[in-house]
């Protein structure tokens, strides 16, 4: 090799290098090794920015002190970082200190959560006061997801809040407590909850009430042995005028509150509704090949003797029964019924 040459190869290699360096805040490429791809957005994701006219601000408020802690917050940056990289511009991704930024009061007014946490530094254990939430902002309208911890249904969560904005309509939900014996604030308190969190904005709805044609989605809870023929009338003509149901319904009722004695449901309908439409809900109980273990203790003299047993009727949805293209199921990991 001439002397010229090596300086053509030192000069191009130089070239490169600062090319790289001026690409690489406008460039961001993360490689996902992960066996069932975790931390790669679905397709419809990757194709919002088909959907978003104007920009879209994401901000992420995380405090430090958890970032340091914890490995959480990194991979919640990352897929954020990943929407930005896929999204032509339409999406922008912030990340903010509230504490350094002097945002605390703001961020809790947005209605982000403060979370307590305890934090071993120096060989001393204290309780930090952290922030992990997001906000998320289109024009004049704003989303935020309070709380943040998991990726689970993280990509769901942003995908649907970004279109909600952008399409200026509300995540509406629609919920019938079809069982007499269960409120919605006690025993599906729960659930309220979570769906609080995920943004949506929730009409209970008496059975036999009208539906409106314009709710997106409807919940549908029991309700076998309990809603009549009028009931019944009211969500069948939902269905019909293009509504959307999901149904919770038991073949089998379990006495839970005494002694769990079970029997089969006496159906008034709804079953046969449902197996109308094509699903068919056997009054039987389910045994899983891929059952979970069931943990109880009993007494044997004055000692106590654990025991653990394969229990059938304990289902276990498995990790692998997730759609990887659909952002609620992406991040699937397994469910236990």
């Amino acid at each position: 090799m001439t002397k010229k040459q090596a300086s053509v190869i030192v000069f191009l290699s130089l070239a490169a290098f600062v090319l790289a360096f001026m690409i690489s805040a406008r460039i961001w490429f993360r490689l996902d090794l992960t066996r069932d791809k975790s931390y790669t957005l679905s397709e419809v994701s990757r194709n919002l920015y088909k959907e978003i006219p104007d920009q879209v601000t994401v901000t992420y408020f995380v405090s430090d002190r958890l970032a340091v802690a914890h490995p959480m917050p990194g991979e919640i940056a990352d897929l954020l970082r990943e929407y930005a990289a896929h999204s032509r511009g339409k999406i922008r991704f912030i990340q903010k200190d509230p504490a350094k930024a002097n945002l605390t009061q703001a961020v809790e007014e947005m209605g982000i959560v403060p979370q307590q946490i305890q934090v071993v530094e120096k060989n001393e254990s204290t309780v930090a006061t952290v922030y992990t939430g997001i906000l998320i902002e289109y024009l004049d309208r704003k989303s935020v997801i309070p709380v943040v911890f998991s990726l689970d249904t993280l990509e769901y969560d942003l995908s649907s809040r970004i279109r909600a904005l952008v399409r200026n309509t509300d995540k509406e939900l629609g919920i019938i407590v079809a069982d007499a014996s269960k409120q919605w604030n006690t025993e599906y308190d729960l659930l309220n909850r979570q769906l609080t969190l995920s943004g949506f904005k929730i009409r209970l709805i008496s059975p036999g009430d009208e539906i409106p044609d314009t709710l997106p989605a409807l919940f549908v809870l029991g309700g076998a042995e309990d809603l009549d023929e009028y009931d019944l009338y009211r969500i069948d003509r939902y269905i019909l005028g293009g509504g959307r149901v999901l149904f919770t319904v038991d073949g089998v009722s379990v006495d839970t509150q005494g002694n769990l004695a079970a029997h089969a449901v006496q159906d008034k309908g709804l079953l046969a509704i449902l197996a109308n439409y094509g699903v068919v809900v056997r009054r039987a109980l389910v045994l899983d090949r891929s059952a979970l273990n069931l943990t109880y203790q009993t007494r044997s003299g004055n000692s106590t003797v654990i025991r653990s047993v394969r229990y059938p009727e304990w289902i276990g949805i498995q990790q692998g029964a997730g759609n990887p293209n659909q952002p609620l199921t992406t991040r699937f990991s397994g469910l236990d019924l």
